[in-house]
């Protein structure tokens, strides 16, 4: 199952409950959600998880902090994050639940203001938060 709450999306695609909703907040382009500019394509080229707490019981896992995106010239943007982990039957890691949002009053009002420079290392960044965790999941 898929469920993805996004950020900087219309009102009835906030929440995402499919692969094809969820990859199209990631690379944008999908008619269906003409908001979706692809957050995993913008111009970051350093990310930083800060876990407020992680806790592990069996094969599942959460984790609640903030992430901080770096541009080029050293912009920096803040999420905050809810993620929900478990083991599928293969016992890879998969992400159940996600929940990201911009920080209560932050200077900004998109993750896009004056952020420059090119594309390099952002499309891992929710596989890199996964990291933190996948080893201690049983």
């Amino acid at each position: 199952p898929v469920m993805l709450k996004v950020t900087e999306a219309s009102p009835g695609t906030r929440f995402r409950t499919t692969r094809l909703g969820a990859v199209s907040w990631l690379i944008g382009g999908n008619p269906d959600f003409p908001a979706d500019r692809g957050f995993a394509l913008r111009p970051w080229n350093q990310v930083r998880f800060d876990n407020a707490k992680i806790s592990i019981r069996g094969d599942k896992a959460q984790a609640i902090g903030s992430i901080a995106l770096l541009d080029d010239p050293g912009n920096e943007r803040q999420l905050e994050y809810v993620f929900c982990y478990a083991r599928d039957l293969d016992g890879r890691l998969r992400i159940e639940v996600a929940h990201l949002a911009l920080p209560y009053g932050a200077s900004y009002r998109s993750m896009w203001d004056n952020i420059a420079g090119e594309a390099t290392g952002a499309a891992g960044a929710v596989k890199y938060a996964a990291k933190g965790v996948a080893g201690a999941v049983h």
